[in-house]
């Protein structure tokens, strides 16, 4: 899903909303133990095959597609620039946290379904494979946080929304800090 940007945070109850994470957003498609990591311009990510890998292993699945973003954590959660992700000279490395997951199972579901399924596969260990959470309603509140964390931008998503794959719409919207 593409985010359309809109210029300032609402609240609404059909609605649910994240912190915009800082990395390289990415597919993971999972079957049995083998994980492909993908591009948003469908290009596979080579250079983390040991995140591929464990993805491929943590995920309680035979057979995910899972939408994420491949970033770096502070101790506090927060995601840092997705440059912690490279080693300087314009080659990645590996992620030195984890792998935070934005809600996206296989299928035409609505939102809240596929992240109930999402939750479902999440691992029970220690992982780098991680879920991210949501707050219902209250954009506005978690904005007012982001800025005050000095985070970029949040996500909305309409709660009846389906995955669709392409051009941009109002499903799934980010709203940026001035």
């Amino acid at each position: 899903m593409r985010l359309l940007r809109i210029p300032k945070p609402f609240d609404h109850p059909d609605w649910i909303f994240e912190p915009k994470m800082d990395g390289f957003r990415a597919l993971a498609h999972v079957k049995g133990h083998h994980s492909t990591l993908i591009s948003r311009n469908g290009h596979i990510f080579k250079s983390w095959p040991q995140l591929a890998q464990e993805i491929a292993h943590s995920v309680r699945a035979h057979s995910a597609i899972l939408d994420g973003e491949i970033c770096c954590l502070n101790p506090d959660g927060t995601a840092t620039s997705g440059i912690c992700c490279s080693d300087g000279s314009g080659r990645s490395s590996s992620p030195s946290t984890c792998w935070r997951l934005m809600g996206r199972t296989s299928g035409p579901q609505p939102l809240r379904a596929r992240k109930i399924a999402l939750r479902r596969i999440m691992p029970w260990v220690e992982s780098r494979l991680r879920y991210l959470d949501h707050i219902e309603r209250r954009g506005v509140d978690l904005f007012r946080i982001a800025c005050e964390r000095d985070l970029e931008e949040i996500v909305g998503k309409w709660v009846g929304g389906s995955y669709v794959s392409g051009p941009r719409t109002t499903s799934w919207v980010k709203i940026k800090k001035q």
